[in-house]
């Protein structure tokens, strides 16, 4: 139990370190990554798919939750360096100077933390309809689990293990989408509903029976 828990600590670390390593990406490459031209291609596939009238309200949510969070409380601002002036450049520290090149590369990290919280409510939007399937899925491998108690038949070790890592891979996936520096269509999701649906019910039908 110890070995496995180590290891999906190890896989867990791993995409952190993945999402940590998309920021310093960003942070590196600054306004080389066509941050309007992203956002506007992202907001078009979820105009497509959901209507202009749904897009536009994602926008406004996302702003208005970006506003509460970060410029009403001052993070933002504390973040990012006001450009000074052309008779302030002189009398600049060498610390100044060196936070005011990475000023427009502060600008671009925000943008993708924007765009992460406006792919979290395209998620929100499709949850309604993708939770039901998923419970549906789970509930249906209890039952098959449940069958299966009554039954002389052996429980799968290696598929219950499959299941489990399945979902909990996906879900920490679905964390790295939210930051995946290139837009995808929002039915991208209920494709991923669909695999934790499956993955839900491997996980659930193939517990051990004395669980």
């Amino acid at each position: 139990m110890a070995s496995f828990l180590e290891e999906e600590r190890k896989v867990y670390r791993f995409l952190v370190g993945l999402v940590l390593l998309e920021f310093v990406i960003i942070l590196i490459l600054g306004t080389g990554i066509p941050l309007q031209a992203f956002q506007h291609e992202q907001a078009r596939l979820v105009s497509e798919e959901f209507g202009s009238i749904t897009a536009t309200s994602i926008a406004r949510l996302t702003s208005s939750m970006v506003n509460t969070l970060f410029i009403h409380t001052g993070i933002y601002r504390k973040t990012v360096p006001a450009v000074p002036t052309v008779h302030q450049m002189a009398g600049l520290t060498v610390l100044q100077r060196a936070v005011l090149l990475l000023h427009s590369r502060i600008l671009a990290v925000w943008g993708m933390i924007w765009i992460a919280i406006y792919r979290s409510f395209i998620w929100l939007a499709w949850v309604p309809v993708i939770l039901p399937f998923i419970i549906a899925a789970g509930w249906d491998g209890l039952m098959g689990r449940k069958i299966g108690q009554y039954q002389f038949s052996f429980q799968s070790a290696q598929r219950h293990f499959a299941g489990n890592r399945a979902t909990k891979t996906l879900f920490a996936a679905l964390g790295l989408l939210f930051f995946f520096p290139f837009p995808f269509p929002p039915l991208l999701i209920p494709v991923w509903g669909v695999l934790v649906a499956g993955s839900l019910r491997l996980w659930f039908r193939w517990l051990p029976k004395r669980i």
